[in-house]
């Protein structure tokens, strides 16, 4: 973390806010009309970051659990590649959608908060690293029929 901070996202520096908007463009908290996004993304595009409570409480929750904006992209990748059916933990069975709304899919810190100790400090590859925190949650989600 920077020691300097941006106001418009407290507690990050201007370079962070933006690495972290371009990220959460793509991984998104909360479900959001396409044109908004779109208007997002090109604020981003001009260098800033966009201004979203969500995304900062976000940005923030990840930050504080050890994440840093290109392994956040990466777990969100990487999550693509696991069956959601068969992890009752896998965000995507909590995806929040909304009728004329690109999806939103909440961090979860209760789930995530080891994946980046399992990543940085044990050297898990980032696709074990994501089956094995599933794999620790799962009990505590209800299994989807």
């Amino acid at each position: 973390m920077s020691t300097e901070t941006n106001s418009r996202w407290p507690g990050f520096s201007d370079e962070e806010a933006l690495a972290w908007s371009r990220v959460l463009i793509h991984h998104s908290p909360e479900p959001q009309r396409a044109m908004l996004k779109a208007l997002m993304n090109d604020t981003n595009n001009e260098g800033r970051a966009v201004r979203s409570q969500s995304w900062i409480r976000t940005a923030t929750a990840a930050r504080e659990d050890g994440f840093t904006p290109e392994l956040y992209r990466s777990l969100f990748e990487t999550l693509r590649a696991i069956k959601a059916r068969n992890h009752p933990a896998h965000p995507a069975n909590r995806k929040i959608t909304h009728a004329s709304h690109i999806p939103g899919i909440p961090y979860e810190s209760e789930l995530w908060a080891g994946y980046p100790k399992r990543v940085f400090e044990e050297d898990f590859n980032l696709e074990d690293a994501a089956e094995v925190t599933l794999l620790l949650a799962d009990p505590k989600f209800p299994k989807r029929e």
